[in-house]
């Protein structure tokens, strides 16, 4: 039996501090996503993909991303 963690079961802890390196991992997703096969992109960073815009970002309201984005956050 694996007491390893999985993504799901992680507990990981995001404050507006974090958000400018979010986003920069967002639009590196967004690159992966023009640059790779999409077969390779879905294998490979989908699954964090998905979870970074669906679970995690919406966390956070407009206006915390917005002033992330002018602090440079946003790199696509």
């Amino acid at each position: 039996m694996s007491t390893a963690p999985t993504v799901r079961g992680t507990l990981a802890l995001f404050a507006p501090r974090h958000l400018p390196n979010l986003l920069r991992l967002k639009a590196f997703f967004a690159r992966q996503f023009r640059q790779t096969p999409r077969e390779q992109f879905a294998a490979v960073f989908a699954p964090y993909a998905r979870r970074l815009s669906a679970d995690i970002l919406p966390r956070f309201g407009k206006a915390a991303i917005a002033a992330a984005q002018r602090d440079g956050g946003d790199e696509a």
